[in-house]
């Protein structure tokens, strides 16, 4: 099996998680399981992830809701 990029991961990774919104489903990245050495370990023999892989991240998902507020302030709330 040949490697894969981190950059080839990540874009497969991205493209799913944008893909699991056509049918009105939503996900957020839990990053911290994955980087988290032990909760990665756990987390791939779980799923059965093969030792030439590696868990990247994980997502929680759900069906969408309404769209979320904008969280981010405009610039000019950022002045003092």
């Amino acid at each position: 099996m040949r490697a894969e990029t981190p950059f080839a991961s990540g874009r497969a990774f991205y493209r799913f998680s944008l893909n699991l919104s056509r049918p009105g489903f939503a996900a957020w990245p839990v990053a911290a399981v994955a980087n988290h050495s032990q909760s990665a370990e756990v987390g791939s023999r779980h799923f059965a992830i093969p030792a030439e892989r590696r868990l990247i991240n994980e997502l929680r998902a759900g069906i969408a809701g309404a769209v979320p507020k904008r969280a981010w302030l405009p610039l000019q709330g950022l002045s003092a």
